[in-house]
Protein backbone atom coordinates (compact mmCIF):
# COMPACT_ATOMS: atom_id res chain seq x y z
CA UNK A 1 0.00 0.00 0.00
CA UNK A 2 2.78 2.44 0.88
CA UNK A 3 4.53 1.89 -2.44
CA UNK A 4 1.30 2.68 -4.31
CA UNK A 5 0.84 5.84 -2.23
CA UNK A 6 4.39 6.99 -2.99
CA UNK A 7 4.02 6.30 -6.71
CA UNK A 8 0.71 8.20 -6.83
CA UNK A 9 2.18 11.15 -4.90
CA UNK A 10 5.19 11.36 -7.23
CA UNK A 11 2.98 11.08 -10.32
CA UNK A 12 0.76 13.87 -8.97
CA UNK A 13 3.34 16.27 -7.57
CA UNK A 14 6.65 15.13 -9.01
CA UNK A 15 8.12 15.04 -12.49
CA UNK A 16 8.83 12.42 -15.13
CA UNK A 17 12.53 12.30 -14.26
CA UNK A 18 11.90 11.54 -10.55
CA UNK A 19 13.09 8.16 -9.29
CA UNK A 20 11.34 5.87 -6.79
CA UNK A 21 13.18 2.95 -5.23
CA UNK A 22 12.54 0.31 -2.59
CA UNK A 23 15.39 -0.24 -0.14
CA UNK A 24 13.64 -3.13 1.62
CA UNK A 25 10.94 -3.61 4.22
CA UNK A 26 9.11 -0.33 4.70
CA UNK A 27 12.01 1.82 3.45
CA UNK A 28 11.67 3.68 0.16
CA UNK A 29 13.67 6.38 -1.58
CA UNK A 30 12.50 9.16 -3.88
CA UNK A 31 14.99 11.22 -5.83
CA UNK A 32 13.49 14.50 -6.97
CA UNK A 33 14.27 18.20 -7.23
CA UNK A 34 14.26 20.19 -3.98
CA UNK A 35 11.34 22.35 -5.10
CA UNK A 36 9.08 19.27 -5.40
CA UNK A 37 9.94 17.61 -2.09
CA UNK A 38 7.39 19.25 0.20
CA UNK A 39 4.49 18.64 -2.17
CA UNK A 40 5.43 14.98 -2.50
CA UNK A 41 5.85 14.56 1.27
CA UNK A 42 2.51 16.22 1.95
CA UNK A 43 0.76 14.06 -0.65
CA UNK A 44 2.25 10.86 0.82
CA UNK A 45 1.15 11.80 4.34
CA UNK A 46 -2.35 12.87 3.24
CA UNK A 47 -2.91 9.64 1.30
CA UNK A 48 -1.38 7.41 3.99
CA UNK A 49 -3.38 8.97 6.82
CA UNK A 50 -6.57 8.70 4.76
CA UNK A 51 -5.99 5.02 3.95
CA UNK A 52 -4.67 3.69 7.27
CA UNK A 53 -7.89 3.81 9.31
CA UNK A 54 -9.37 1.22 6.94
CA UNK A 55 -6.78 -1.28 8.22
CA UNK A 56 -8.27 -1.19 11.72
CA UNK A 57 -11.64 -2.08 13.16
CA UNK A 58 -13.87 0.66 14.56
CA UNK A 59 -12.96 -0.05 18.19
CA UNK A 60 -9.21 0.28 17.50
CA UNK A 61 -9.76 3.52 15.53
CA UNK A 62 -11.78 5.04 18.38
CA UNK A 63 -9.16 3.98 20.95
CA UNK A 64 -6.32 5.15 18.65
CA UNK A 65 -4.27 2.03 19.43
CA UNK A 66 -4.49 -1.73 19.22
CA UNK A 67 -4.13 -4.23 22.03
CA UNK A 68 -1.89 -7.19 21.35
CA UNK A 69 0.50 -9.50 23.15
CA UNK A 70 4.24 -8.96 23.00
CA UNK A 71 6.76 -11.81 22.76
CA UNK A 72 6.62 -12.33 26.50
CA UNK A 73 2.83 -12.72 26.37
CA UNK A 74 2.08 -9.36 28.01
CA UNK A 75 -0.78 -7.25 26.66
CA UNK A 76 0.66 -4.09 25.12
CA UNK A 77 -0.84 -0.96 23.54
CA UNK A 78 0.50 -0.43 20.02
CA UNK A 79 -0.16 2.92 18.34
CA UNK A 80 -1.85 3.03 14.96
CA UNK A 81 0.55 3.15 12.02
CA UNK A 82 1.98 6.43 10.82
CA UNK A 83 4.44 7.34 8.08
CA UNK A 84 7.75 9.10 8.76
CA UNK A 85 9.73 10.74 5.98
CA UNK A 86 13.37 11.81 6.17
CA UNK A 87 14.44 14.42 3.60
CA UNK A 88 18.09 14.79 2.59
CA UNK A 89 19.09 17.31 -0.07
CA UNK A 90 22.27 18.71 -1.54
CA UNK A 91 20.99 22.29 -1.15
CA UNK A 92 23.10 23.09 1.93
CA UNK A 93 25.89 20.57 1.64
CA UNK A 94 27.74 18.48 -0.89
CA UNK A 95 26.67 14.84 -0.99
CA UNK A 96 29.31 12.62 -2.52
CA UNK A 97 28.46 9.04 -1.53
CA UNK A 98 25.26 6.98 -1.08
CA UNK A 99 26.52 5.91 2.36
CA UNK A 100 26.71 9.55 3.42
CA UNK A 101 23.13 10.10 2.30
CA UNK A 102 21.95 6.97 4.13
CA UNK A 103 23.71 8.06 7.34
CA UNK A 104 22.14 11.53 7.23
CA UNK A 105 18.72 10.05 6.41
CA UNK A 106 18.94 7.72 9.42
CA UNK A 107 19.78 10.65 11.71
CA UNK A 108 16.84 12.68 10.43
CA UNK A 109 14.55 9.65 10.69
CA UNK A 110 15.40 9.23 14.38
CA UNK A 111 14.23 12.83 14.88
CA UNK A 112 11.05 12.43 12.78
CA UNK A 113 10.01 9.36 14.73
CA UNK A 114 10.01 11.39 17.98
CA UNK A 115 7.09 13.41 16.61
CA UNK A 116 3.51 12.29 17.04
CA UNK A 117 1.59 11.19 13.96
CA UNK A 118 2.75 11.14 10.35
CA UNK A 119 5.52 13.67 9.68
CA UNK A 120 8.47 14.60 7.56
CA UNK A 121 11.63 16.56 8.34
CA UNK A 122 14.46 18.06 6.35
CA UNK A 123 18.13 17.83 7.15
CA UNK A 124 18.88 21.56 7.26
CA UNK A 125 22.40 21.28 8.62
CA UNK A 126 25.17 22.83 6.59
CA UNK A 127 28.06 20.64 5.65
Amino acid sequence: MLSEIIVDAVLERGAEEDFIGHEGGDDFVVITAPERVEGICQAVIERFDAAMPQAYDEEDRERAYILSRDRQGRIVHFPLLTVSISVVTNVQRSLVHPGQIAHIAAQVMRYVKTKEGSNYAFDRRKG
